[in-house]
């Protein structure tokens, strides 16, 4: 019995991984015949907040926090947690449901973290393979899930109680355009769907580049095709280049000594290359598939230009930044402010968005946390998830100007706990040996 409460922390990550990516679907569907959409929404939240307590008092126990690394982490979320805290203390007029679960969508990032730091410190990389085993079945059910989305008549997801008035959008279209569908599958929105792909995408990517069992190649190359394909349906231009990112990054990593070689090898072939993409882009500019696929407008667009829209809404985010350095208070911008009752404010970037909320110093404080972990992960032990979370945190980096990413579920722990993982398994090798994969 002693050794089954041991292993509560693990199985609470372990569920935390399978669950996230299918929780709005999850809550919509049950909720259909349980009644109380309120408590399903909730029961994420319950469970992180339940293993962050366990994971500290484990780490005071265990005297995890006697490193410097875990101090230091744990020192970050206390002052990131006290300043959300102390603007819902401060300002009475915060919208209080709209400040609390804001303070959840910003907080729970950092706690993600710091979960996966200390249920390594205490089960050990042996919990590593199954891990991956269920971040990779997870985004393959999405994918074909996905797939069957887009075939589906396009209110497949309102037999599972989604709907705008319970706060999941039952379908999308590029510019509302009935011949252009998006998928998100089990995730809430396309972007976000996309940018949740973008690791397992990674991950797979690694195995099929590294991997001598010719079996696990050919395995992992039929996935990477069909999340390729699950990614392409979202039409989602930020998750496209970020998975060219991540692409990158990651060839970077594996072949880094020859691709100095390759590059002055093929250098002609790449110029070539280049030369007939842009070339075809001038061709199809003025097609009509072309314009609503890559710009989501074309001349009969009616709607606002969601480009032209998305610099407006930065631009007038920086402003009242400047103006209020301070703040304004969690849930006042973001997806948390789309039931505040002085309005929403969707300022589509994620760093704009904290700053508006929890000012300058808030916005300081969350990006030393980004850096950190990158930089613990970077110091862990080589391995193909430890790259494909560094390749996926420089497209994170590019889609969280474009969207409120972190504040996604299914994105925010999958990237989060298992940066946590990777870092509490931190190479004792030399800085040189380090770089070689």
């Amino acid at each position: 019995m002693v050794e089954r409460l041991k292993q509560l922390p693990l199985w609470g990550v372990y569920a935390l991984l399978a669950y996230m990516p299918f929780s709005l679907f999850i809550s919509r569907w049950l909720s259909l015949y349980t009644g109380g959409l309120g408590p399903w929404d909730a029961s994420k939240d319950i469970l992180t907040l339940l293993l962050l307590i366990i994971a500290t008092l484990a780490a005071l126990k265990r005297n995890f926090l006697n490193d410097a690394h875990t101090k230091i982490l744990f020192a970050a979320l206390g002052f990131y947690f006290c300043l959300h805290l102390l603007f819902i203390l401060i300002n009475k007029d915060l919208d209080m449901r709209a400040a609390i679960v804001g303070t959840l969508y910003n907080g729970r990032v950092l706690a993600y973290f710091f979960i996966g730091l200390v249920t390594m410190k205490m089960y050990g990389k042996r919990i590593l393979p199954t891990i991956i085993k269920i971040v990779l079945v997870a985004s393959t059910i999405t994918c074909v899930f996905a797939i069957i989305q887009y075939v589906a008549p396009s209110n497949l997801m309102s037999h599972f109680g989604y709907s705008i008035e319970r706060g999941a959008k039952p379908s999308f279209f590029i510019d509302d355009k009935p011949d252009f569908p998006r998928v998100m599958s089990t995730v809430r929105d396309p972007n976000s769907y996309g940018a949740y792909l973008i690791m397992p995408l990674a991950l797979l990517g690694l195995y099929v580049l590294t991997s001598e069992n010719k079996k696990r190649r050919l395995c992992a190359g039929g996935l990477v095709l069909l999340h390729v394909w699950a990614i392409f349906l979202t039409f989602s231009r930020g998750a496209w280049i970020g998975s060219i990112i991540a692409g990158a990054v990651g060839i970077f990593y594996v072949y880094r000594a020859q691709l100095k070689k390759l590059v002055v090898r093929f250098w002609p072939l790449i110029v070539v290359g280049s030369v007939v993409v842009l070339s075809l882009v001038f061709l199809f500019r003025n097609q009509y598939v072309f314009q609503n696929v890559f710009l989501h407008k074309d001349q009969k667009t009616v709607l606002t230009d969601p480009n032209e829209l998305r610099i407006q809404l930065q631009k007038s985010t920086t402003k009242a930044i400047i103006k209020h350095p301070q703040g304004h208070g969690p849930g006042t911008a973001g997806l948390a402010s789309i039931g505040n009752h002085h309005g929403a404010l969707l300022t589509e970037n994620y760093f704009l968005q904290i700053a508006y909320e929890v000012g300058v110093l808030g916005l300081l404080a969350f990006l030393f946390v980004l850096v950190y972990a990158y930089i613990n992960v970077r110091a862990a032990e080589p391995s193909n998830l430890q790259v494909s979370l560094l390749a996926a945190f420089w497209a994170y980096l590019f889609i969280s100007t474009l969207i409120h990413l972190w504040s996604n579920e299914a994105v925010a722990a999958q990237w989060w706990l298992l940066s946590g993982l990777v870092a509490g398994n931190r190479a004792k090798l030399p800085r040189a040996a380090r770089k070689s994969v």
